[in-house]
C-alpha cells in the first residue's frame, strides 16, 4: 500500500494473529482491544478506518464508534463490516 501513499496499521486482540501480520505482511499492529488502543493513542489521526469483525467483540460498540470519530481526519472515510 505504500506505493499508493498509504501506511497500514492494525489493531488485533490475538497475539498470534498480530504477530503473524507483523512478520508476514510487515504491518504495524497494536496487540489488544480497540478500546485500549484509543485510550492510549487518542491523538493519532487516520484518513481511513476499516472495522471488520470488531463490534461482536466489543462490550460497547456504540462507544467504540463515538471514540473513533475524533481520530478520523475531517475528510476521512470509515468502512464497517
Amino acid at each position: 500500500m505504500e506505493e499508493f501513499g498509504f501506511s497500514e496499521f492494525g489493531v488485533e486482540r490475538s497475539g498470534t494473529r498480530s504477530g503473524y501480520g507483523r512478520e508476514t505482511d510487515d504491518v504495524d499492529i497494536y496487540n489488544g482491544m480497540i478500546e485500549d488502543y484509543l485510550t492510549a493513542n487518542g491523538d493519532r489521526r487516520f484518513d481511513m478506518t476499516t472495522l471488520l469483525n470488531v463490534f461482536e467483540h466489543s462490550t460497547d460498540p456504540v462507544r467504540v464508534l463515538s471514540r473513533l470519530s475524533p481520530v478520523l481526519a475531517s475528510d476521512g472515510v470509515r468502512a464497517n463490516g
